[in-house]
Order: C-alpha cells, then structure tokens, then sequence
C-alpha cells in the first residue's frame, strides 16, 4: 500500500497545481482486456483478500452437449449468507453478432432456473461470476447457453451442462 501511495504522490502533486487537465477519448478503456487490472481506488488489500476467501463447496465439470469442444468447470457455495458462482470455460466460439453466452442453475425437484447472467470474455476464455443474497446452493445443475439478443428472457441453445456436487475434499 505503501508503494502505491509513494507512486501516485508524484501525480497527485502533478495534478494539483495543473490548470487544465486534458483527457484522451481516442482510446477505449477495456478492464477486462488486462487480466492484472485492479482498482486500488476501489478495493483496499483487505477488501482484496476477503475477495479471494469465497469458499466453494460444490464443484462440476462442464461438458458440451451442442457437439463441439468446448469444456468447463463450475462451481457454487455459500460465505456468510451470500450464495456464489463461479464458472469458467474454454475453447468456446466467438458468438456471431449480438449473441451472447449466458448461465444458468438449475433446481431439478421441484423444477426451476435462475439466470446467473451473462459469460464475459477474458483472455482466451470465458468466465460466469454471480452472486446472491438468496439461498440458491440445491440448484445443483450449470448450464451454460448461447442466446440471441432477441429481449427474450428464456434460456436458448444449451452449450456446456454439468451437475454440481459436494466437494469432499
């Protein structure tokens, strides 16, 4: 922390006694493009760390049911009341267009889904992060689909599909 206060002083000094400050709008600002890309501004170490202690009780490997390659891992738990997942995959296509991957959990009995929302791209691979301050660890089944950018809500295409199970170890 301290370094990072020793490297921005020089700046804030800078921009303290500067009369304009011009901003370049030439080049967008992608966070996800860098995979070390973390906001000091937001997060102190603490906040970090606390970040990384999500424990995950339920884990599942993904296969691709649509005939491809593609594979994946989820997994999904419960720290301190808040319901998580995380779900990452590999060797997916790029969607043509506006399509988009989104996730889903499943509850078999009785039946019901939730939309744990939209697959980002980082790097090479794709990623699902959800979280909830509802209970939602029986909904023990991923799915993982590839939706038209059609407003419809329901679940379409299913790519990658795995069960969730405690994980024992």
């Amino acid at each position: 922390m301290k370094k990072i206060i020793i490297l921005l002083l020089p700046l804030f000094i800078t921009g303290c006694f500067s009369q304009t400050a011009k901003i370049d709008n030439t080049l967008p600002v992608d966070p996800l493009a860098d995979e070390q890309f973390v906001d000091e501004d937001m997060l102190t170490e603490d906040e970090v760390d606390e970040t990384l202690e999500i424990n995950y009780e339920y884990y599942g490997e993904l296969v691709d049911v649509s005939g491809g390659q593609a594979a994946g891992t989820a997994q999904a738990g419960l720290t301190d009341g808040l319901y998580n997942v995380l779900a990452e995959f590999d060797q997916l296509p790029q969607p043509a267009g506006t399509d988009f991957y989104e996730g889903w959990v499943v509850r078999k009995q009785p039946f019901d889904f939730i939309s744990t929302g939209r697959a980002i791209k980082q790097g090479e691979n794709y990623f699902n992060v959800f979280s909830s301050q509802e209970d939602y660890i029986d909904y023990d089944f991923y799915v993982l689909t590839l939706e038209p950018d059609d407003g419809d809500p329901a679940p379409a295409a299913h790519i990658l599909e795995g069960t969730m199970e405690k994980d024992l170890q």
